[in-house]
């Protein structure tokens, strides 16, 4: 029987600015082919770096296409990023796909990238600037996808938010953290796979490339590593619903 596992979710959940099979996603739903025989269908919706309540409205046209069994829902880096002008460019899915946007974006980050993801968060604390998305209205429109994932009998396993390069950014993010797994914790049937915390345990220019966004390869390594590992167990834990035996 197939598995059909959707991922929905903004541009780093495609991989970007790497190639898809750099994901953290195809990482994690290789692996799991490999390792439990089991025949995975794996696919991906990303948004570009559209905010999460901006994708509510494409729950059933993009996100639960095809009744998928289980779908991975990744948002935060794009909605808690605290910029530091009023017009931020939005970048659609096309534009993020192309070979120029992600040369553009490639590039590691470095010493002075780091002293930039300094001053722009003393900036943003001493002007109390803003994130994209109130951390209310994210944990509120996270809420919403998780619920109507589950409604529709799919499985759903949330993502927490990434480390962002920005000291003020990462702060809100962090906050989010925690609120966000309560949220999933009352969902039945919903998976947390909590990476922040794993991903601060590494220099940040190890995990983050230069816009303190999007990240490494590394970085998407060490997020595969978690998303494997929840995914394995929902495949132990939800056998029947799933129609798997064990292997």
């Amino acid at each position: 029987m197939d598995i059909k596992i959707r991922a929905f979710g903004a541009a780093i959940i495609g991989g970007i600015p790497h190639r898809p099979e750099n994901s953290f996603f195809h990482l994690a739903t290789e692996r799991l082919r490999q390792e439990t025989g089991h025949h995975i269908v794996s696919s991906i919706h990303m948004l570009g770096a559209l905010p999460v309540p901006r994708a509510l409205t494409q729950v059933s046209s993009r996100c639960l296409v095809g009744e998928p069994n289980i779908v991975v829902l990744q948002f935060g880096s794009s909605d808690l990023t605290v910029p530091l002008r009023n017009k931020r460019q939005q970048w659609s899915e096309a534009a993020l796909s192309s070979l120029a946007a992600r040369t553009r974006l490639a590039h590691p980050a470095n010493l002075m990238h780091t002293l930039r993801w300094r001053v722009r968060g003393l900036i943003g604390d001493a002007l109390k600037l803003k994130p994209v998305t109130a951390p209310e209205v994210y944990l509120g429109a996270m809420d919403y996808l998780i619920r109507a994932v589950a409604a529709r009998g799919a499985i759903p396993i949330v993502l927490s938010p990434f480390v962002l390069g920005s000291q003020r950014s990462n702060r809100i993010a962090r906050h989010c953290v925690p609120a966000l797994g309560k949220l999933v914790a009352a969902v039945p049937n919903a998976y947390y796979v909590e990476v922040f915390s794993t991903l601060e345990q590494f220099p940040r220019r190890e995990i983050l490339l230069r816009d303190g966004r999007f990240l490494t390869i590394p970085g998407q390594v060490v997020v595969a590593e978690s998303l494997f590992t929840v995914l394995g167990r929902v495949l132990e834990e939800q056998k029947e619903a799933l129609g798997v035996g064990c292997t």
